[in-house]
C-alpha cells in the first residue's frame, strides 16, 4: 500500500508509525483506514493517483491528524493527484485533515482532500493550501471546507487551490485566514467570521481576514459576512481578488 525508503507496508499506519524525520511515504496503492493516523513528525505523503478512503467502521473524528510530540513538530505535507477521502467514514468522522496543536503545520500543494462534514479543521496550527481542493458531502450548521477555530489557528489559501463547501467554503472561529493569488472559495456562503464560540465579548479571540487576490463566490448567502455581535471586533482587510455573489444576495454582509 505505501513505500518508505525501500521498503513496502501493507499496513498505512505502520507505514507513518516507521518513518523517520523528513521522509517520504508514497502510496502505491488505494487505501482504506480502519484507525485514524497521527503525524508528530515531518513527513511528506505522495499520493500518486490513488486514494485514502475512511472505512465505514472507523470511529476516530479524522482521518489524519496532525499534532506536536515533546521531542518534534508535526509538519505535514501532502501532494500527489490522488485523493483522501472521508466522506465514507462512520457517524463520528468529521474531518480529513484534522490540525490540533500550536506547533503543527499542513501544508497542501495538490490532491483531492474530501471531508464528511470539515475537509481540513484546524483547532491550533496553521494549514497552508497552496493548490489541489478542498471539499466535504455532508451539510450542517458548523459544516465548511476549511474550518479555523481558536487564537492560534491560521490558514492561508494561495496558488491555485480550490476550496468548495455546501454550506460554507471557510468559517473562521477567531482564528486568521489568508487568501491571495487564483485561489478559488466557494459555497452557499463564503468566508464566515465570528468570535470564538461565537462570544460578544473583548476578552475573547476575534477572527481576522485578509484578502489580496483570488475570487471567493457565494450562491445563496453572503461572500464575506459576520453576524451581529457573534462577530464583534472581527476585521476584514481586502486589497485585490474578486468576491462575488450569483444568487442576487448582497455580497458582504457586515452588521
Amino acid at each position: 500500500m505505501a513505500l518508505v525508503n525501500g521498503t513496502y507496508y501493507d499496513d498505512l499506519n505502520e507505514a507513518f508509525r516507521s518513518a523517520e524525520d523528513e521522509d517520504t511515504i508514497t502510496l502505491v496503492n488505494n487505501v482504506t483506514l480502519n484507525k485514524g493516523i497521527i503525524v508528530g513528525k515531518t513527513l511528506t505523503l505522495d499520493l500518486k493517483e490513488y486514494t485514502i478512503h475512511a472505512s465505514p467502521s472507523l470511529v476516530d473524528n479524522y482521518l489524519f491528524k496532525v499534532n506536536s510530540l515533546p521531542d518534534s513538530s508535526g509538519d505535514f505535507t501532502i501532494q500527489g493527484n490522488g485523493t483522501i477521502d472521508a466522506s465514507t467514514g462512520g457517524s463520528s468522522v468529521y474531518s480529513a485533515i484534522l490540525i490540533e496543536s500550536d506547533r503543527a503545520v499542513v501544508n497542501i500543494t495538490s490532491g483531492t482532500i474530501i471531508g464528511k462534514y470539515r475537509g481540513v479543521e484546524v483547532q491550533k496550527g496553521t494549514a497552508n493550501i497552496s493548490g489541489g481542493t478542498v471539499q466535504y458531502t455532508t451539510d450542517m450548521d458548523t459544516s465548511s471546507a476549511v474550518y479555523i477555530s481558536g487564537q492560534s489557528s491560521s490558514a492561508e489559501i494561495s496558488g491555485n487551490a480550490q476550496i468548495v463547501g455546501k454550506n460554507a467554503a471557510v468559517r473562521v472561529y477567531g482564528g486568521k485566514l489568508n487568501v491571495k493569488d487564483s485561489a478559488t472559495l466557494e459555497g452557499n456562503f463564503g468566508v464566515m467570521l465570528f468570535n470564538v464560540n461565537s462570544q460578544n465579548s473583548a476578552s475573547v479571540s476575534h477572527s481576522s481576514f485578509t484578502m489580496t487576490g483570488g475570487t471567493i463566490t457565494a450562491t445563496s448567502g453572503f461572500a464575506l459576512s459576520g453576524n451581529n455581535t457573534a462577530s464583534a471586533q472581527c476585521k476584514a482587510k481586502i486589497t485585490g481578488g474578486t468576491l462575488k455573489q450569483t444568487g442576487g444576495e448582497t455580497c458582504i454582509y457586515w452588521p
